[in-house]
């Protein structure tokens, strides 16, 4: 998943340490979430109270806000807190990228994972 990259540069260090990293006859599978799935959701159960907040802070990056509070007997009996920024790739500049740090694109797997709100890249080294 590509969302915790904030630009262009931290997208190519971790690119090129995979790169380092794979075999020669290994495979590298990107997730590149849709801008879609950064929507505000939550939900609710006997148990657990789930609220998801994401609110963009300016171009591509966003903010993600996630309260969960769990329940016990109906009352409060712990609350977790999360926030940091994501950004919402276009998947076009993710693959020019890796392609710069010695990837080919093998196929793209994205009809496979209809419905996830992302497109999944299977890669390759460049022979």
């Amino acid at each position: 998943v590509v969302i915790y990259l904030l630009d262009e540069a931290e997208l190519n260090r971790a690119l090129t340490a995979a790169s380092n990293c794979l075999k020669p006859d290994g495979l590298l599978l990107l997730d590149v979430p849709s801008r879609a799935t950064f929507a505000n959701h939550g939900c609710q159960t006997d148990r657990v109270n789930r609220n998801v907040q994401i609110c963009s802070v300016g171009s591509d990056i966003y903010e993600y806000n996630e309260e969960i509070e769990l329940l016990k007997e109906g009352n409060l009996e712990r609350v977790f807190r999360d926030k940091f920024l994501i950004r919402a790739w276009q998947a076009s500049t993710v693959l020019g990228i890796a392609a710069q740090c010695g990837f080919e694109l093998k196929e793209d797997l994205s009809s496979r994972f209809r419905g996830s709100g992302s497109a999944y890249f299977l890669l390759s080294l460049s022979q």
